[in-house]
């Protein structure tokens, strides 16, 4: 189970051979050291993450599911936004881009919803050719609200994911 919080991302899986215990799992040492902080103190948990250098999750801890449903119920609890992008924001601006292009990418996966419909992909190359209305570069910074970029070198048609302002022209040159 991936688990993004504002401030972290963990990936939650099950023990091998299966038990009583999960591995949280980070690519962030922060962001495992923020999920275990939830159930237990912050010394503890530095003593507990096992560094794993070599594998795709670099820090790892070792929990209990009473643990893990424990720091999850408290994160839910202690939820006080409407807007989990430009919350994490507010601890780290890198991250913000990043679920951005989490939530684009995600988008794609509503039902009827065609990322490309009507359109041909750009050719990102030949700076003479810029989008037109309402269509914008993925990956580029909105300059209505200087947010809410997507992954380079897509066009979308839809509003910018931070201000929703629309009939934006605007390319990787400006």
């Amino acid at each position: 189970m991936w688990v993004y919080f504002e401030r972290g991302f963990v990936s939650v899986v099950e023990t091998r051979p299966a038990s009583q215990n999960l591995v949280v799992r980070g690519r962030v040492l922060e962001d495992v050291l923020n999920f275990a902080n939830q159930v237990m103190e912050r010394r503890l948990a530095a003593k507990l993450i096992l560094d794993t250098p070599d594998r795709d999750y670099q820090h790892r801890i070792i929990l209990s599911r009473e643990q893990v449903a424990g720091a999850m119920t408290k994160l839910v609890m202690n939820l006080h936004y409407d807007n989990f992008k430009n919350r994490v924001a507010d601890f780290d601006r890198s991250r913000n881009q990043v679920m951005h292009r989490l939530w684009s990418e995600t988008l794609a996966l509503t039902p009827g919803y065609s990322r490309w419909e009507g359109y041909e992909d750009p050719v990102i190359d030949e700076p003479d050719e810029e989008p037109g209305p309402t269509r914008r570069l993925r990956g580029e910074i909105c300059p209505n609200c200087d947010g809410g970029g997507q992954e380079p070198g897509m066009l979308l048609d839809m509003p910018c994911t931070v201000c929703h302002g629309r009939e934006v022209l605007w390319n990787a040159d400006t």
